[in-house]
């Protein structure tokens, strides 16, 4: 709901009662729906995104692996290049582009005749979008978990410091923010390696640990979901799939989803007695939701850079266990 100290400068697009927050007894009236993947890409951060995607696999460390070393070939790791503001809704741009379908007209839409007047593609979809009560929205998913977890970080520090930009163009919304963080620490370095340490590329071999770790090159899924009248069409970080089968068929969507996708988290030993307590465990929660991950794998590194202790897995579903935080209240 929008508000402003003259009211009628702005169109309110949703009412919620906070009451109806508070009410744990039962499920809000509307909610994010449980998005679907739609496409996957192989990624760069800067210009490349290509239909040849192939899944990674999940490896569970063998107790031989430890230590792990996360200092192994840092100084030939390729970080990811800064994205422009102008970039960060480019891969969901172009799967508008290149899907067969035009996801630019909404389903169920009242009036499916264009007017007669229309003699262009695109005049055609923004008349259609005007005539249907449904509305599409343009994102990447970080930027949706940020508006998600507005809720839970209303306390202003830099940490909180966010600003989203929206754009209204042929009926269609563009979300986004601006704010890149250019990070070029060993923190980075050594949550890569990590990550590099538990995926393969083929479920039937080890990761391979002896190339250097390329941020630059990533897989990319396009998620739909719902809320209320709205629909939404994301991209987000995939980092790979729980499966001893090797996934062949990247078109077949419907087989996509109904994989069990998993994420990676790092964290310093020390820091907390138990890691799932940690208050980014909410944005964690909401990164997994907008993807469809069911795991986390969770790395304890030491002051050495190197991982001695067996890595944690957590199903995501089991993250708002005994949290202050409330997932009905984000989604």
């Amino acid at each position: 709901m929008a508000t402003s100290a003259n009211y009628n400068e702005y169109e309110v697009l949703v009412e919620l009662q906070a009451s109806v927050l508070t009410n744990e007894n039962s499920l809000p009236p509307f909610y994010l729906s449980r998005p679907k993947i739609q496409k996957v890409y192989a990624s760069q951060s800067c210009g490349g995104n290509y239909s040849d995607a192939h899944l990674l696999y999940f490896k569970l460390p063998k107790p031989c692996s430890y230590p792990i070393d996360l200092k192994k070939g840092s100084e030939q790791h390729i970080f990811r290049r800064r994205w422009e503001f102008s970039n960060m809704l480019d891969i969901t741009q172009k799967y508008v582009l290149d899907t067969k379908q035009n996801v630019l007209q909404p389903q169920g839409s009242e009036n499916q005749t264009p007017h007669q007047s229309l003699n262009t593609e695109d005049d055609v979809s923004y008349q259609q979008r005007e005539n249907s009560k449904r509305k599409l929205v343009l994102s990447n998913r970080g930027c949706l978990s940020n508006i998600m977890a507005i809720p839970y970080r209303l306390e202003a520090n830099t940490y909180n410091d966010r600003t989203f930009f929206a754009t209204r163009y042929c009926g269609v919304f563009h979300i986004s923010d601006c704010r890149w963080r250019t990070d070029n620490s060993s923190t980075v370095k050594f949550h890569s390696k990590f990550q590099q340490t538990c995926f393969s590329d083929n479920p039937d071999m080890h990761p391979n640990t002896d190339v250097p770790v390329n941020d630059d090159a990533f897989i990319s899924g396009i998620f739909h979901s719902t809320i209320k009248e709205f629909d939404l069409i994301y991209s987000g970080e995939i980092m790979g799939i729980v499966s001893n089968h090797k996934i062949d068929d990247m078109q077949n969507i419907e087989n996509i989803n109904k994989l069990r996708f998993i994420n990676t988290k790092l964290f310093w030993k020390t820091r907390l007695p138990d890691i799932w307590k940690d208050p980014k465990c909410l944005l964690w929660w909401l990164q997994s939701y907008l993807a469809n991950t069911a795991d986390i794998s969770a790395g304890l590194k030491e002051s050495d850079g190197c991982i001695h202790s067996p890595i944690q897995l957590k199903p995501v579903k089991n993250l708002p266990k005994d949290q202050k935080w409330k997932p009905h209240i984000c989604i």
